[in-house]
């Protein structure tokens, strides 16, 4: 298998060359994205005579929606489009049959009848592997999406302003991050022969399926609104099973094992994210459209949703003493401070975290800004390497971590302020430029590091929310709030760094005379980009010191009220202790009695 891959890759470099000896890269750029791709990485090796080079950019007055109707035609048109169709209604028709068949099994029984949720027993590693398994296509579609789908996706709606629009497709996505709370409190209240947490689990994913094959078909047909409507219901549908799955967590697994736990959740995701990239490179090699990796994220949710059924061997809730009050706006982002207080820390941490975590969607533009990969075969190959060598050190860490926390008693606050520190130095990959000839090497260095401390932090951080949360029968809530707290860092964040891109990297180099290229941006904007990351990553390190978890508030609660007490007794007076003594004894009844 690996002699294939790196045959093929020799191939493809070998076409590559030999289509850029008839073409360009300026005749190549100026295509509609759609083209591009099927005329620089054909496996034919030969341009499709369909394919006509425009000689000159469109004129300022073109509207952008006519470029779009002349891309749209030939995939529209493809063989693949009646099976899309047909994959789109099956898997609708697969979420109606869901919710039909968990109504008709929900039983309810009175409250009287009820008791409290007992806590986790699974302490098998083999069967936590089975229950994380879902991560890998949560981590494939996060990684595929954030690194070179949404980017070009960017591109092809939005050809003169793609950073912005990169910005805009970032916010929608994260704006479905406010659904987690409120699908997490339904969960908490769910009562269910599969349980509380597995019922929003299926219906969430096969959503998400659904919504991925529409993300397809817009893609394919060209249409702006649609994809971005199945973007908001593809992610609001995954954030919505992420939050139930994370619950899992807290409500199956035994305590002690909790480190080890979300170690191998973060490890899952992390493979998710390797798959992800390597189906794209390997799409990308024969010559396909990247909008086949939508199809490479509903094929894993398929594959791991039945293994995560079958593993999580939840205990019924219908029996359940559950939260009475009802699902409402104003208890949904109650934080319960009186219980844990730094559980907004970890939610804080958390968002400022993904502001940091914005830069690396404009990893394509810096690659073919400042290191000069222009053609669209040569970006997947480097993002392809630099995602590898990220996600396999990531792994590393978070296996090193799950180590840490089962075979020493270092606490997750201090491993999560190592990876912060790892993460500060790593992403300023801004000075890869400057090594020339080794910049890619130096590109894929920086990456290297940037994910082995990646992993470390997001082993930790998942074990301090779920250390940290103030009620643990609402753990879904808790970590649906918890995945909120990324809204302003994925969200408003990211917006917030296509905006400073545009300004420092554009507006500015071009009122000092520098003349910018359209749809580039200059070195500076990148450096003061990354710079920013490199604050965001110390204060989050910052922060972790600070994090008290749910068992250390309530130890030192106790302490202070007994040195109160120890501070009272000794400040008083012997004779008005022993009056208070005597007092606080109760009151001799017996000879009331014998009366």
């Amino acid at each position: 298998m690996l002699e294939h891959v790196v045959l093929v890759a020799i191939l493809n470099a070998a076409l590559s060359h030999t289509l850029e000896s008839h073409v360009t890269e300026a005749e190549v750029r100026r295509q509609p994205l759609m083209r591009r791709h099927s005329a620089i990485i054909s496996p034919a090796g030969v341009i499709s005579p369909e394919v006509e080079f425009p000689q000159t950019w469109p004129s300022p007055v073109a509207s952008t929606g006519s470029a779009l109707e002349q891309a749209r035609q030939p995939l529209a048109k493809g063989p693949a489009m009646p099976s899309l169709w047909l994959g789109l209604g099956l898997s609708s028709v697969g979420v109606l049959a869901t919710l039909s068949l968990l109504r008709v099994r929900r039983v309810d029984i009175a409250s009287e009848e009820s008791l409290p949720p007992r806590p986790g027993s699974v302490s098998s590693s083999l069967q936590m592997l089975g229950i994380t398994s879902l991560n890998v296509a949560y981590g494939a579609m996060i990684s595929t999406m954030a690194i070179f789908v949404l980017p070009k996706e960017a591109e092809h709606f939005f050809p003169r302003q793609s950073s912005l629009g990169l910005g805009l497709l970032e916010l929608l996505g994260a704006f479905s991050l406010l659904c987690g709370p409120v699908a997490g409190q339904m969960s908490d209240r769910q009562k269910h022969p599969l349980g509380r947490r597995r019922p929003m689990v299926l219906v969430a994913s096969q959503l998400a399926v659904a919504s991925t094959i529409g993300c397809w078909l817009a893609s394919l047909y060209g249409y702006p609104v649609a994809f971005s409507v199945c973007l908001l219901v593809q992610q609001i549908a995954w954030n919505c099973a992420h939050a139930a799955h994370n619950a899992l967590l807290s409500d199956i697994i035994h305590p002690t094992c909790t480190g080890l736990a979300s170690s191998l959740q973060t490890i899952s995701l992390l493979v998710g994210g390797m798959v992800g990239m390597l189906a794209f490179q390997g799409l990308t090699q024969q010559g396909l459209h990247h909008s086949y990796v939508y199809g490479v994220q509903a094929a894993l949710t398929y594959l791991f949703l039945p293994l995560v059924h079958l593993t999580a061997r939840e205990a019924s809730s219908q029996a359940m003493l559950l939260p009475s009050d009802p699902v409402s706006m104003s208890t949904v982002f109650r934080m319960g401070e009186d219980k844990s207080p730094d559980f907004v820390l970890v939610m804080w941490e958390r968002g400022v975290y993904y502001v940091a975590s914005g830069a690396k969607s404009f990893l394509l533009f810096f690659a073919r800004d400042t290191l000069n990969v222009t053609s669209v075969a040569d970006q997947a190959l480097l993002l392809a390497q630099a995602s590898v060598a990220m996600v396999g050190t990531a792994a590393l860490g978070g296996l090193l971590s799950s180590v840490l926390f089962t075979r020493t008693s270092i606490q997750p606050q201090k491993v999560a302020c190592a990876g912060s520190v790892i993460l500060a130095v790593a992403c300023q990959f801004w000075v890869c430029p400057y090594f020339e000839a080794k910049s890619k090497a130096a590109l894929l260095g920086f990456f290297t590091v940037y994910g082995f401390g990646k992993g470390c932090y997001m082993s930790a951080d998942l074990a301090l929310a779920i250390d940290t949360m103030p009620d643990p029968d609402e753990a879904s809530r808790y970590l649906g709030l918890w995945g909120v707290s990324a809204f302003l860092g994925a969200g408003l964040g990211g917006f917030a760094m296509s905006l400073m891109l545009e300004v420092f990297g554009k507006m500015l180099p071009e009122s000092y005379g520098t003349k910018v290229k359209n749809g580039t941006y200059c070195i500076q904007g990148y450096v003061t980009l990354l710079l920013a990351c490199t604050g965001c990553h110390l204060y989050v390190a910052h922060l972790c010191l600070r994090i008290r978890t749910r068992r250390q508030y309530e130890q030192q609660n106790r302490s202070a009220s007994e040195r109160k007490t120890n501070a009272f007794l000794v400040s008083t007076p012997p004779n008005d202790k022993e009056r208070w003594s005597e007092d606080s004894k109760p009151e001799d009844t017996s000879n009331a009695v014998d009366g």
